[in-house]
């Protein structure tokens, strides 16, 4: 088990915090639901859209998992409170830099257990999308990739 003393994994919101840059990225708006060396899970403001930045593997697999499984469950309110009219998740991977088949498998197995709505990647990589049909996982009606 990999000992999680001195990471820097966390929770929290941006507000407060410094202004981090990851691969040039500068990130401070938005909720952030997951962070690690390698890896920022946050809601953007005002979109609402989970953002991935940087790279999943076995050891921050399950944190992507339970970050997107709590942001799909949301009582069905956007981050500012209102109603929204789906329950689809809209999930940016386009900052995507690497993901494992631990990784690939923890979004996946978090749309085939929604039971309402749907993960909508946005700009997932080339190579994964191509094990993802070739596993046969993007045909899963709960899990949608928009090429745009």
């Amino acid at each position: 088990m990999r000992s999680m003393a001195g990471s820097r994994a966390s929770i929290g919101t941006w507000e407060g915090w410094r202004t981090e840059r990851r691969g040039g990225i500068e990130r401070k708006e938005g909720d952030r639901l997951y962070a690690d060396k390698a890896l920022v899970v946050w809601r953007s403001a005002p979109s609402g859209a989970v953002v991935i930045s940087g790279s999943i593997d076995h050891h921050n697999a399950g944190a992507v998992a339970r970050s997107l499984a709590a942001e799909l469950c949301r009582d069905g309110e956007s981050p500012a409170g209102a109603a929204q009219p789906d329950r689809d998740l809209h999930v940016d991977v386009r900052q995507l830099e690497f993901s494992d088949v631990s990784g690939i498998n923890a979004i996946v197995d978090v749309a085939r257990r929604a039971a309402e709505g749907r993960l909508i990647l946005h700009g997932l990589p080339d190579a994964i999308a191509r094990v993802m049909a070739v596993v046969g996982w993007s045909d899963l009606p709960s899990l949608v990739v928009d090429e745009k």
